[in-house]
């Protein structure tokens, strides 16, 4: 989805749940990011559309950004989003500046 988007530039580590030895709606996935990058769990950001995605974030300590496009509102907050946009067009959302990656590429 990211690079339909054409927005693979503004990312230096995407990673895919299945491509860790634990599957997607686990907080695995963003701690092998955290680990690759080496950095804290304070530097990155997560976009979830789910509470067990948020979920899996909080666990990780990592703060999540939500869109609520799928899920009731209610429920992305109380699994704990950091931030909630109400959908892609939110004016809320203009404010979100992406800075291109480095390049820097996972091994």
């Amino acid at each position: 989805m990211i690079s339909l988007l054409v927005l693979s530039d503004f990312f230096e580590a995407v990673i895919v749940g299945g491509e860790c030895e634990k599957p997607e709606r686990t907080l695995y996935p963003y701690l092998k990011v955290i680990k690759e990058l080496q950095v804290s769990a304070r530097h990155p950001f997560i976009f979830e559309d789910s509470a067990c995605g948020i979920d899996a974030g909080v666990a990780a300590r990592i703060p999540v950004i939500s869109v609520g496009t799928r899920n009731p509102e209610k429920s992305l907050l109380e699994a704990g989003a950091s931030l909630l946009f109400r959908d892609y067009e939110d004016p809320q959302s203009s404010g979100l500046h992406l800075k291109r990656s480095t390049g820097r590429k996972l091994s």
